[in-house]
């Protein structure tokens, strides 16, 4: 942290900077911005983490971010949120190269443990439960309803089998958020390699009827879905969207939670409870495609006084503690 010192107008202040994690209030709506250096103000690509900073052409301000040609990142300071309350998500972005940019941009989505939330950890496709238990040794499990799960022939990323056992601490809600079936360290990605009516074979990749089950028991009756790939992450602002030659806003609200696969959605995965930005730039496209883009602005529209950002690089914080904030002391002298 570096302190800084002076006078304006018989007024002394001093004020800290460099904060990782400065909150300020966005021009344009008035809300508070969570999108640390969401304006490219610090001068640096710091959480946003493109592919550099231009001094010329930005939308306001000083400065403004760019990428040039295929181009994939991710930001890395973790805003919390509340899905039951409304958040804006926006931006302005323009092309600059010869060829116009494609551009993905919207979210990554993560637990309360900061698990990235894959499709695959969420249910709301194939709802049924188990019509017998499942024990140790078993290497198919019977369900009440298959028919809306995948056929045998399809691909192995459309066949993962999610369970939500009403006596796990965290995945007890049928048919939202789970991450027994797919990205849990204590048991393989779940799978079946064949359906025979309502009977899955057991699979380790969903090709081979190979896996016999020794993870404990699961009564009848546990919820159960069939867990589908799709978007990676939350393109909630672009989907593959031709970025026009003058600077475009982009820009939604998010609410509540859902089976977000991508684009077109304006709702956060089941489970989530921290974002971060994230945007492919230039997807699949050469240098001859440059990007600017500016303002980026996550706020919470139903709570106004949320100003909380968590930095993975620091120690981990718990919702109202504050990291590290900018602050201001005037005084008349």
């Amino acid at each position: 942290m570096n302190i800084v010192s002076g006078s304006t107008n018989n007024t002394f202040y001093t004020r800290a900077v460099n904060f990782d994690d400065r909150i300020v209030i966005d021009p344009e709506t008035g809300y508070s911005n969570l999108m640390t250096n969401g304006d490219a103000e610090f001068g640096s690509t710091y959480n946003i983490n493109a592919g550099g900073i231009s001094r010329t052409g930005s939308y306001e301000g000083s400065y403004c971010f760019y990428d040039i040609g295929n181009r994939g990142y991710l930001g890395s300071v973790y805003i919390p949120v509340n899905t039951s309350d409304t958040y804006l998500l926006s931006y302005y972005a323009k092309s600059v190269g010869t060829v116009q940019s494609q551009m993905y941009a919207g979210l990554q989505c993560f637990d309360e443990d900061l698990n990235f939330i894959d499709l695959r950890n969420n249910g709301d496709s194939g709802n049924t439960t188990l019509a017998s238990p499942l024990n140790n040794g078993d290497t198919t499990i019977t369900l009440t309803d298959a028919s809306g799960w995948q056929a045998t022939g399809a691909q192995y990323y459309f066949k993962n089998i999610l369970f939500f056992p009403a006596s796990h601490p965290k995945y007890y809600t049928p048919w939202t958020y789970t991450r027994y079936g797919f990205g849990n360290p204590t048991i393989p990605d779940l799978y079946y390699g064949t359906r025979n009516g309502n009977i899955l074979s057991l699979s380790t990749d969903g090709v081979n009827n190979n896996l016999t089950w020794s993870y404990g028991s699961l009564p009848a009756g546990t919820p159960v879905s069939n867990g589908l790939a799709g978007g990676t992450y939350g393109y909630y602002l672009n989907c593959n969207t031709t970025i026009p030659n003058t600077w475009t806003k982009y820009s939604l609200t998010l609410t509540g939670e859902g089976k977000s696969s991508g684009c077109g959605y304006n709702v956060f995965r089941y489970g989530t409870k921290y974002v971060t930005w994230m945007a492919l730039a230039n997807y699949g496209q050469s240098s001859t495609s440059i990007v600017y883009y500016d303002n980026i602005v996550f706020a919470n529209m139903t709570n106004r006084s949320q100003t909380y950002a968590y930095n993975k690089h620091m120690s981990r914080a718990k919702l109202g503690t504050l990291n590290a904030y900018n602050f201001n002391e005037l005084g008349i002298v």
